[in-house]
């Protein structure tokens, strides 16, 4: 698969993380670039899927999330690794100055990547042919109204995406629902839910929400961290 640079490189952004090396349990969408409405809040995590045997599996991860003035956004992502510890991935998007960072507490390393022009990432995907809509998987979105979530509005949609039997070798039709119940005061998804045949449900929150400027430490690369630098693709 050939991707442009630019392109490529938000994909390596998640390998370094950890993303796609370890089973993290979810997180909110990141809510980038909103200027002059800062918060930070809690974020919890759970998962629970029901195996064949009967047997069940539910996890639970906890993690933070801060936003500033700026538009600069923190996020403190708890994620389990196949051994059954749990690790932290810290990631810093910084929209003013077009950097992402990525920082490793255990081995107190940061590694800056330097992001492209949005124009020049829209420009690419553009350019990138689209995959062909599957002809036997059905789309229906419904709006679910308004919540009051940790004491603030929020405005639901419910996404149901239903993939027709034999389309995939299943006997009987696959239905995954997903809801995405979105702040418009703060500009992020207060809370998520999936419910998937083949993935279980998983619930995703933001919980604890202070609407204060954050620490400006939060979002600096610790003193005694190694930093590696990647430039930005041409």
């Amino acid at each position: 698969m050939n991707l442009p640079r630019s392109i490529f490189l938000v994909f390596v952004l998640f390998v370094s993380a950890g993303i796609l090396n370890a089973q993290m349990v979810g997180s909110l969408p990141t809510p980038r670039g909103v200027e002059g409405n800062p918060f930070s809040a809690d974020v919890i995590n759970q998962h629970s899927k029901v195996l064949a045997d009967g047997n069940r599996i539910e996890q639970e991860t906890h993690g933070k999330m801060y936003r500033d003035s700026q538009g600069r956004v923190r996020n403190e992502i708890e994620m389990l690794v196949p051994n059954g510890e749990r690790r932290q991935s810290i990631s810093i998007q910084d929209p003013t100055e077009r950097v992402n960072i990525l920082l490793d507490p255990i081995r107190k390393t940061a590694r800056v990547m330097h992001m492209p022009d949005p124009a020049t990432i829209r420009k690419e995907m553009g350019q990138q042919p689209r995959p062909p809509e599957p002809s036997r998987v059905s789309h229906q979105v419904e709006q679910l109204g308004n919540m009051t979530i940790e004491g603030l509005n929020a405005t639901g949609i419910r996404s149901t995406n239903t993939t027709a039997a034999n389309a995939i070798g299943n006997a009987e039709p696959l239905v995954s629902v997903q809801e995405f119940w979105r702040s418009p005061d703060l500009q992020v998804e207060l809370m998520t839910k999936s419910s998937d045949p083949q993935n279980g449900e998983s619930v995703h929150k933001l919980v604890n929400i202070q609407r204060v400027e954050p620490d400006p430490s939060l979002f600096q690369i610790p003193a005694d961290y190694e930093v590696t630098d990647s430039p930005a693709p041409h």
